[in-house]
């Protein structure tokens, strides 16, 4: 994993993020930079039922919980972004599945996570983003190495990037 180092040399305007105050009710979807240094970049999304949070660094990386009621979470929420892949890192999900990795197929964008509460937890596809197309479970390909990217005036700027090494299950 990689944290966010060019993150600190990009410079954005103030309008392309939300001063977030999530609670376990709201609905959000991105990466939400937390106001506390000491926690890394998160992936939060949310549909008004329930708040899931995917650390993307640190002990608990790719491990998802829900948001607690009252523990609000705080800080600079981007939802306009989008996720890169590097092709040459694809693998196959139906007989591999490690941890962190990006799958794609015809209907989803999903995220190979963990239970934070479980320590031997077998990865779980967790979904992203829903896409438009025809339902075939048989097919998919997930990628070890992705990024997630922020549209920037004509172009885009690497937020954070998964590259792609190996995380253990066991904690």
């Amino acid at each position: 994993m990689k944290k966010i180092a060019a993150l600190s040399e990009v410079h954005l305007p103030t309008t392309s993020f939300e001063v977030a105050r999530l609670q376990s009710k709201s609905v959000a979807f991105g990466l939400l930079v937390p106001q506390r240094r000491e926690q890394g970049p998160l992936i939060v999304t949310g549909d008004g039922t329930g708040l899931t949070v995917i650390p993307l660094e640190g002990r608990d990386a790719f491990r998802h919980f829900g948001l607690s009621l009252g523990t609000p979470l705080r800080g600079l929420l981007l939802s306009d972004v989008q996720f890169r892949v590097d092709i040459t890192s694809q693998f196959n999900p139906n007989t591999e599945e490690p941890l962190g990795g990006l799958l794609r197929d015809d209907m989803q964008i999903r995220l190979l996570v963990a239970n934070r509460g479980e320590s031997f937890a077998d990865p779980v596809r967790y979904p992203l983003i829903d896409l438009d197309g025809e339902e075939d479970q048989d097919w998919s390909t997930g990628f070890r190495s992705w990024s997630i990217l922020h549209k920037l005036d004509d172009g885009f700027v690497e937020l954070w990037r998964n590259d792609g090494a190996e995380i253990p299950l066991e904690r």
